[in-house]
């Protein structure tokens, strides 16, 4: 796998005038310029008999194919196509890989394939002010540098641009000083919005202190949108209290087919570390038979068994599996899954290392902790049935659910998950939103509450944890339901100006409520629909939950959704919680 370019190396020198600079890339130390590969193709020497033409004699090497995303030159400039005689030609960067090896160059000796290389083709890159990149420097100067005044005020610093058209997805960036000789800063300036204060300034890298500093492509990504005046460019400002020269070095690793795609790596072999995972149901039996899977973030791990970055594990008769693997990381990532259970999602057990650099780029982890005792609970899979199910915002399809303003009784439709008209396109009120706001407060200090019809009303419950399955099976229709539940609450005194603002539903609870009552003479409820909300249901700018299940069957207190069927057709491809 080869890399284009691999690094871009900027020689600067702080003088008391100014002059050139220098640009230099890894490939330059063996002949090449820095942002090209120098291919040796060797023709093969001795008769060649494939047909009687006499022009199909000549023995040659040609390219049989060549990726777009590079060019294929010969030493004058020229495209290659063909040579009947060995030679070195030159494969040029032209648009940044998407993918680790997504850029082939095909050769071909006599029309036998002969050589494939697959380049991964980066953007990275110093460049002026006036956008002029400073590998023309090269071609002016091979030891003169990016000189500038040796100054310490950051005002007078020298400023490059920084590009980095890197569009894998991970990898580490690496930024460092070298070869230094005399003390040298390099700093960012934040972009400031109010441009009547100074703009905060940090520094990135000195020469005294701090020569090196790696990046993840995440904190790269976050850097580059912090710093940055758009696209994949950002400004660094050079100063120096003294004259003296360093180099400048961008670099970007990466490793091919999945197995390290961050500089960080383990031993392949035998499995060393443990995962002993408990599997129950939510009554607190074993399961069997369920399978544990132990995962990783991309590069965390070598697997001696192949490219798969997943181990799993079957559980026993006592609903016991134990997960064997390789770790290169302190975060495992571990799921459980069953026939007839809801899955566990993706959870985080952290072991203890200890971090090794091995200079400039790579690191060694040390496992001192090889085993990990946890618990997984499975919720069973009872009744599911197809519901209404949807998320509560702002503007989610086309619902619109932005909270009125103004003092009065606005009816919501839970079926519907829109107010009532002439807000919303609701059809039956299952609760009431009273603003009161300004007004003389009710006698529990609320001035804003839900409330429902006579025989309706919510409870609450504890959320259980797990995100596929947060909630309940079903109603409970003895609970007590309570009929009004205030959420904004007057000043507690004079000088405060603001109401006191709470969740409706907090982030761990969830709410049953009971709707559309109908009662009979004795105040019995004969009929009702029954839904369920997950926390945190609010009410701000607009009404917010995560999720909300209402069952359509009358009388029926099972809430436990379908998720492959979605009664509200509009999101009938979109899975929620059951």
């Amino acid at each position: 796998m080869n890399f284009l370019p691999l690094a871009i190396d900027i020689r600067a020198f702080a003088t008391n005038w100014s002059a050139g600079a220098v640009c230099h890339g890894l490939e330059s130390q063996s002949g090449g310029s820095p942002t090209q590969d120098v291919v040796s193709l060797v023709v093969p020497s001795g008769p060649r008999r494939c047909c009687g033409c006499p022009d199909h004699n000549e023995n040659d090497v040609s390219l049989s194919h060549g990726s777009w995303r590079v060019s294929v030159e010969t030493a004058q400039g020229a495209r290659f196509g063909s040579s009947p005689v060995s030679c070195a030609v030159g494969v040029r960067p032209l648009a940044p890989s998407r993918a680790i090896g997504d850029a082939p160059v095909c050769f071909t000796t006599n029309g036998a394939p002969y050589r494939k290389i697959d380049y991964t083709v980066l953007g990275l890159g110093f460049e002026r002010s006036d956008w002029v990149p400073l590998s023309r420097y090269n071609e002016l100067s091979p030891t003169l540098g990016y000189p500038f005044a040796a100054h310490t005020n950051f005002d007078y610093g020298a400023s490059l641009y920084v590009r980095t058209d890197v569009l894998l997805s991970n990898g580490v960036f690496r930024l460092a000083l070298e070869n230094v000789t005399g003390k040298f800063r390099i700093w960012h300036d934040e972009i400031w919005e109010n441009w009547d204060q100074a703009s905060p300034r940090e520094t990135i890298l000195d020469s005294e202190t701090r020569r090196v500093r790696h990046f993840t492509a995440r904190q790269w990504r976050r850097l580059v949108r912090r710093l940055g005046y758009g696209g994949r460019v950002f400004p660094v400002y050079l100063t120096s209290s003294e004259p003296g020269s360093c180099d400048l070095v961008l670099s970007y690793a990466n490793v091919e087919n999945g197995r390290k795609e961050i500089m960080l790596f383990a031993n392949a072999g035998c499995a060393s570390e443990r995962l002993c995972v408990s599997v129950t149901d939510d009554e607190g039996r074993p399961v069997t038979n369920a399978t544990v899977y132990v995962g990783f973030e991309a590069g965390h791990v070598v697997l001696a068994e192949g490219p798969s970055r997943h181990y799993s594990a079957k559980t026993d008769t006592n609903g016991n599996a134990v997960v064997k693997f390789n770790g290169a990381n302190s975060d495992v990532y571990w799921s459980v899954m069953a026939d007839g259970f809801y899955p566990s999602g993706f959870r985080k057990t952290v072991y203890q290392i200890d971090v090794v650099q091995i200079p400039p780029l790579f690191y060694k982890v040390n496992m001192l902790e090889h085993e990990k005792h946890v618990e997984a609970r499975l919720w069973r899979k009872v009744n599911p049935q197809p519901m209404y199910s949807y998320r509560l915002s702002e503007a989610y399809g086309n619902m619109i659910n932005k909270v009125p303003v103004k003092n009065g009784r606005y009816g919501f439709d839970l079926k519907l998950g829109s107010w009532l008209p002439p807000i919303g396109k609701g059809e039956v009120a299952d609760f009431y939103y009273v603003r009161n706001i300004g007004q003389p407060p009710a006698a529990d200090g609320g001035v804003s509450w839900l409330e429902f019809e006579p025989g309706g009303g919510a409870y609450f419950g504890y959320q259980t944890g797990c995100k596929e399955f947060p909630s309940t099976y079903g109603a409970d229709t003895n609970a007590v339901f309570k009929s009004r539940l205030p959420f904004m609450f007057a000043p507690k005194s004079p000088e405060e100006t603001l109401v006191d603002w709470r969740d409706i539903v907090s982030p761990e609870e969830y709410a049953v409520l009971r709707t559309r009552v109908k009662m009979d003479a004795e105040g019995n409820v004969v009929e009702a629909n029954y839904s369920k909300i997950l926390g945190p249901f609010r009410f701000g700018y607009a009404v917010e939950s995560p999720c909300v299940v209402f069952n359509h069957r009358v009388n029926d207190p099972n809430l436990e959704s379908d998720c492959s069927i979605n009664m509200l057709r509009e999101f009938n491809s979109c899975a929620y919680p059951p």
